[in-house]
């Protein structure tokens, strides 16, 4: 499957992406209690009920987090994918044992800035200061000490996804190329991800406002550029 997120070592320095949650201390929901922003599945209700917790939840600095429950998927590529770089095999079936929260956006400048106080994208390359923008410009050890000030907040354990987890999440049970099938077109693409195509534009260079994009089958949007880690 092609990555479709800033995670790790980018072009733009490190890329805060997604944040997963744990599943403890809130009473279930029922369907009629989803809020209106979870793009969620009937699986994914099924198994907050089941496990007695919310299908989606917002903390208490607008972080907005879904549930993606338990199971199994092939990591990775297969053989015969067009354009498969080595790294992404060999494919190999991985098991996620646990239901985790993810959350569906990319951290925004607001919401750091809110827990942090700091705006280290202040003044860099490939940033425009709006409290809606992603962050970019922070480190690992900044993503931990944002993650420990949510747990702070309101007591949860927070932490930076898995690979396993977080493809698993982008994933959300399809195996095909990308997360909405096999459609190669720029104008598909462009609909739920951006790319070179839509991004080298030297007056467009910077991190866009979150949320702009479709989500996949599990509500999860934290994808904003493919290939981009390379």
């Amino acid at each position: 499957m092609k990555r479709m997120s800033f995670v790790g070592f980018a072009v733009l320095c490190c890329f805060f992406g997604g944040v997963v949650a744990d599943c403890l201390g809130q009473a279930a929901q029922s369907e009629s209690e989803v809020p209106s922003w979870a793009k969620v599945s009937k699986e994914q209700i099924a198994s907050a009920k089941k496990l007695g917790i919310p299908v989606a939840f917002e903390n208490g600095f607008g972080v907005k987090f879904v549930l993606v429950p338990a199971g199994e998927f092939m990591m990775g590529s297969g053989d015969d994918e067009v354009g498969r770089y080595p790294e992404e095999g060999p494919q190999h079936k991985v098991t996620i044992g646990k239901a985790y929260y993810i959350s569906i956006l990319e951290t925004t400048q607001g919401q750091w800035t809110k827990a942090m106080g700091t705006m280290p994208w202040e003044g860099k390359r490939s940033a425009v200061n709006n409290p809606d923008h992603a962050v970019n410009h922070v480190t690992w050890d900044d993503a931990m000490a944002f993650c420990a000030k949510l747990k702070a907040k309101d007591g949860r354990s927070y932490r930076l996804p898995t690979e396993a987890e977080w493809e698993y999440a982008c994933r959300a049970d399809t195996t095909t190329r990308y997360c909405y099938g096999d459609d190669l077109s720029a104008e598909k693409l462009g609909k739920y991800a951006w790319f070179l195509g839509n991004w080298d534009d030297p007056a467009n260079r910077h991190m866009r406002k979150v949320g702009q994009k479709k989500p996949n089958n599990g509500g999860f949007m934290t994808h904003i550029a493919i290939s981009m880690t390379r």
